[in-house]
């Protein structure tokens, strides 16, 4: 088997800084999770956040009476961050137009980075003190019987939890189901906001953003997350996206464990690897205060 270069990143060429922030900039723009939660800059090895998670109760005295002393509780909320990577291999015809890799970048690689984040904060199992997910939020329906009903039903739930709906993220497969959704008195649940603002309509007004990202099939189907975003859920970010290109590694493009190993060799086959690297961590404050919601029928 070729040697793989022993230096801790692979010998070959830097795309320029700009290309890198662009990258970043248009993974943000992908991922509908960023999009509606607070950035936080994190270290390595991650923080730990003071929670207040309990206030003290006032009570009435009568005068003279001795004022009950109240305290409030505190906690922590650990944010770790985790890799998430990707490798990609071109021949070296491609790489002598740089304006093409720049724009074939731009197009591709945020979006595989944005829904790879995404399907880890919304749909998979929460990392206890490191990654929080949004899959363990109590779940509503929003069915086809009684849309309207039901969105008054996510909505109070947010309101009981403490919350304030700031937002739906939902499936696209919702949207049949909410542009025929009418209320009580016959009216859009959709409302004008279809004609004034089309490419941010609202439900009850809270703003909907429709994501592909947001569908996990099953019985029933998730179609997405509604809740309070603002100040509830925050994205940390250790460094901005960092990309690279080799020209000269063994790359082993393997599929699984125990297969045959597939090799290629760079400087042999004249291609190079482009790799791309971002360390990042998701946290809720207080998950109660979002509703998986579900296709279901109550």
């Amino acid at each position: 088997m070729p040697a793989v270069p022993h230096s801790r990143d692979a010998s070959g060429i830097l795309l320029p800084a700009e290309v890198s922030s662009q990258i970043w900039q248009d993974a943000q723009e992908a991922s509908v999770v960023m999009q509606k939660s607070t950035r936080i800059d994190l270290p390595g090895v991650g923080i730990d956040v003071p929670l207040i998670t309990g206030d003290p109760v006032a009570s009435w005295v009568g005068e003279t009476e001795k004022i009950k002393v109240g305290e409030a509780s505190f906690g922590n909320k650990s944010i770790r961050p985790r890799k998430v990577a990707l490798i990609e291999l071109f021949s070296n015809e491609f790489k002598r137009d740089l304006p093409a890799l720049f724009a074939a970048l731009s197009e591709r690689l945020p979006k595989t980075l944005a829904t790879a984040f995404d399907l880890k904060a919304l749909h998979a199992t929460a990392e206890a003190n490191a990654f929080d997910s949004l899959a363990g939020a109590s779940a509503l329906g929003l069915g086809t019987t009684d849309t309207y009903g039901d969105a008054v039903a996510i909505d109070s739930a947010v309101y009981e939890a403490g919350g304030v709906t700031d937002g739906y993220v939902l499936a696209p497969q919702a949207r049949k189901t909410l542009l025929v959704a009418r209320d009580g008195d016959g009216n859009p649940l959709l409302g004008n906001s279809l004609t004034t603002s089309p490419n941010t309509p609202s439900i009850l007004g809270s703003d909907l953003t429709y994501s592909r990202n947001a569908f996990k099939a099953g019985t029933p189907n998730v179609l997405g997350y509604a809740g309070q975003w603002a100040g509830n859920a925050f994205y940390g970010v250790v460094q901005d996206i960092t990309v690279a290109v080799s020209t000269e590694a063994t790359i082993d493009r393997t599929a699984g464990v125990g297969a045959e190993r597939d090799y290629v060799d760079l400087f042999q086959q004249d291609m190079f690897a482009l790799r791309v690297i971002a360390h990042l961590g998701f946290a809720v404050r207080d998950l109660d205060k979002f509703v998986k919601v579900t296709d279901a029928d109550a």
